[in-house]
């Protein structure tokens, strides 16, 4: 069984447009939070879906939308780390 995990974000239609491509926002969205991660071993991002993915030794954690917004995979565990 899949454990459950799911998209954090207070905004969930943001991801939601079919097509959009990355603007330049979007674009230094990425390039910022892959600075702020670059510490991180065995971190990298990816484009795709019209947007950046975010991984973790290949497992995928993470995505910057077409529009900037951060997305990030959370369970039990971690979830209240997220909560504004």
């Amino acid at each position: 069984m899949w454990p459950d995990l799911s998209w954090r974000h207070p905004n969930e239609n943001s991801m939601r447009v079919k097509g959009a491509k990355q603007n330049q926002e979007a674009i230094l969205s990425a390039e910022l939070l892959a600075q702020k991660l670059g510490a991180i071993e065995d971190v990298g991002m990816k484009r795709m879906f019209g947007g950046t993915g975010v991984f973790h030794e290949g497992k995928m954690f993470g995505i910057v939308d077409s529009r900037g917004n951060y997305f990030f995979k959370v369970d039990e565990t971690n979830k209240a780390d997220f909560e504004l």
